[in-house]
């Protein structure tokens, strides 16, 4: 993976917890994803349109969409406490994906979120 792509890792996953700090508890889930999706895709806009990479686009935009799945469920899961069996879920969905790259940007943002759940 190139830094550019480690840069919008990093620039999603601290998008992430910024929205996460405000919004740790959330009834609405719902309201949530699409909160989220709003967010996530300024923040991917304003990066991609440095860049003409069509191929680039189309992968961080469906990493985008797991990785917004994954956070409802990370912080729904806040309710009941956090236990390994979030990871666990996480890896069986990457090991559904093909494509390693998109497995190092999912595991990257998840493990940066991960580590800021354990300080709360």
């Amino acid at each position: 993976m190139n830094s550019f792509r480690i840069d919008i890792v990093l620039n999603l996953s601290h998008l992430y917890i910024q929205y996460f700090q405000y919004n740790a508890y959330v009834s609405n889930p719902q309201q949530l994803n699409t909160e989220l999706d709003t967010k996530l895709g300024v923040e991917l806009d304003a990066e991609l349109n440095a860049k003409s990479d069509m191929e680039l686009d189309t992968k961080l935009y469906k990493g985008a969409e797991l990785v917004i799945q994954i956070d409802t469920e990370l912080i729904a899961d806040l309710d009941t406490g956090l236990d390994m069996g979030l990871y666990t879920r996480l890896d069986t969905q990457l090991d559904a994906e093909s494509d390693t790259e998109l497995d190092m940007v999912l595991r990257c943002r998840f493990l940066i979120a991960y580590q800021y759940v354990l300080q709360l």
